[in-house]
């Protein structure tokens, strides 16, 4: 793992000699010195007893009810939980009650809690009334209702692990047969997987918009703009998909950049730093520094990491037969991405490194997505991965363009495209080789306005993506000969004579034989406008009384 900010790299030549700094810490095991989660929030809940291996936490089972009982509020951080979570077979039937409660849209308190158990024939078993008004009078914090709750679900997987664990110790001891003994430890691995992943039934109480959405949500926040307007909003799974040669790595690189210093790549813009961590699977250590050095000139932002996988880490997910499971690279991802604290944004680059499924089976590439989609919902994250282009569809910018399953572009909520400057786009902007240059654009995203058109790069030096306005200079262009003429000209004409009827047309005919590749119709509207907004052309009526019109006129000051 590299970090740039911290590096003491001199520029990278061929063969040169340099140093790396460390890599963080590799993860520990649960309940190592640095703590365990439970441990962690158990510091910082007083009241809460030492957790032992295998056993429940009472206190915080009684904490999370009080809190319950108290405010029903808080029955929302802990929703996700199942009455099998909780160790006391009291508190799992006061869990219960509070579950159907919730799910029929009624209030969770002492007298419907008590209402229900005794309508169950269940107050008695867990001690009665008096029992739910001891609970109740702990008087924990309410607003600690989520802290509770993760401390019960980790002790209640920490159960099924040790009881799942004790079979496989007790099947070894009878000498079972070993690949009877290796599919039970998949059976294991398996289930605590299925379990970790387990999502509750939604009933009326956790869905109903009347009663959770009490106000309207908060507009999408957007982690990079392009021209002003949302660009690739905030915890999304996005992918940019592109030729080959056409710079896609160099384009990730920048990008990452760009979001570590809250900077900007043309007209494209962060609004503030963002930790960024860059996995690359196809370019070894050495290459990843050199091509960042070039990018930034050494100067590395301070949230900017990034690592190279070659020959370490496979994909993030595999097949068991024709079934799909996550491989030991996802283990591997996911470790890592919590040694980031406050990490945001996650690039991988290719995709094809982290696969590891059927490439065209559209199943498939739903769940690898589902795969990312997790790490982005548990980590609050943007990743952003690259992907290839089909030899069909690869040399237009499209929705279709990427290579394989299209599940993969539908399965993620923005996707961005790259290929090489066509001919046709060169002629209009007088380019001699468009080889050297790229384009850009977005043919899907689901929470922001399309693009106003495509936006360019040029490959400079070392193969480093530069920003070129073309537009720009061509309205400059186009907008300094169309000035020249109307201040030569002493005919005065209106908006729609330039831009449309006869009257305009030798103007236009000038026009084209200073630059042969003018077009009339694309090119003079927004001509006309760059003129005025540089305040080089105002509008004037002429001709006072029935005839009067309104006629642009050269501002002939204003012009050096």
């Amino acid at each position: 793992m590299f970090d740039f900010s911290e590096s003491k790299l001199q520029k990278p030549d061929q063969g040169q000699d340099y140093t790396s700094p460390a890599a963080p810490a590799a993860p520990q095991p649960w309940g190592a010195a640095n703590g365990s989660k439970v441990d962690q929030l158990k510091a910082a809940l007083p009241g809460i007893t030492t957790l032992k291996p295998g056993d429940s936490d009472e206190d915080a089972e009684k904490s999370l009810i009080s809190a319950c009982l108290i405010d029903d509020k808080a029955f929302a951080e802990c929703a996700d939980l199942s009455p099998k979570s909780f160790y006391s077979s009291p508190h799992q039937k006061i869990y219960r009650a509070m579950v159907a409660l919730f799910h029929k849209n009624e209030p969770i308190d002492l007298t419907t809690v008590a209402s229900w158990l005794k309508t169950s024939g269940e107050l008695d078993a867990i001690g009665g009334a008096a029992y739910l008004v001891e609970i109740a009078d702990s008087a924990p914090m309410a607003m600690n209702a989520g802290a509770y709750a993760r401390i019960i679900s980790d002790c209640a997987t920490r159960r099924e692990i040790l009881s799942r664990a004790q079979r496989l110790v007790d099947a070894a001891s009878k000498g079972v047969d070993i690949d009877a003994l290796t599919e039970h430890v998949e059976g294991i691995r398996k289930n605590c997987l299925r379990d970790a992943l387990n999502f509750p039934p939604q009933g009326p109480g956790s869905t109903s918009f009347k009663k959770n959405v009490i106000a309207c949500p908060p507009s999408r926040e957007f982690i990079l703009t392009c021209n002003g307007v949302g660009f690739l909003p905030k915890k999304t799974v996005g992918v940019i998909t592109a030729t080959g040669g056409t710079g896609k790595t160099f384009f990730l690189f920048s990008l990452g950049a760009t979001l570590a210093a809250g900077g900007s790549l043309g007209p494209i813009k962060a609004p503030r730093p963002t930790k960024t961590l860059i996995i690359c699977g196809e370019d070894d250590q050495d290459e990843i520094n050199r091509r960042m050095w070039n990018i930034t000139g050494g100067n590395f932002p301070e949230l900017l990491y990034g690592a190279s996988t070659v020959g370490e880490v496979g994909p993030l997910m595999e097949l068991d037969g024709n079934r799909p499971r996550r491989a030991p690279g996802f283990k591997w991802l996911e470790e890592t991405i919590r040694l980031y604290d406050g990490l945001e944004v996650l690039i991988i680059d290719p995709k094809s490194r982290f696969y590891g499924l059927d490439e065209n089976n559209n199943d498939h590439a739903t769940q690898w997505i589902q795969c990312l989609e997790y790490l982005s919902k548990e980590y609050n994250l943007n990743i952003l991965f690259a992907h290839h282009t089909s030899k069909q569809d690869g040399g237009k910018i499209s929705q279709n363009m990427s290579r394989g399953a299209s599940a993969i572009v539908d399965g993620c909520r923005w996707q961005a495209g790259m290929v090489r400057m066509d001919q046709e786009t060169a002629d209009r902007y007088g380019i001699d080789n468009p080889r050297g240059y790229v384009a850009l654009d977005v043919p899907k995203s689901n929470y922001a306005a399309d693009m106003n058109g495509q936006i360019y790069f040029k490959r400079g030096n070392s193969g480093v993506l530069e920003y070129v306005d073309f537009k720009q200079g061509r309205l400059e262009l186009l907008g300094g000969t169309l000035f020249d003429l109307l201040v030569d000209d002493p005919k005065r004409y209106t908006y729609s004579e330039l831009v449309a009827t006869p009257a305009g047309k030798d103007i236009c005919q000038d026009i084209k034989t200073n630059h042969s590749n003018f077009a009339r119709s694309k090119d003079m509207e927004p001509v006309i406008k760059w003129l005025m907004d540089e305040g080089l052309l105002r509008k004037e009526f002429t001709n006072p009384g029935r005839n009067a019109k309104e006629v642009l006129v050269p501002v002939t000051g204003e012009r050096s």
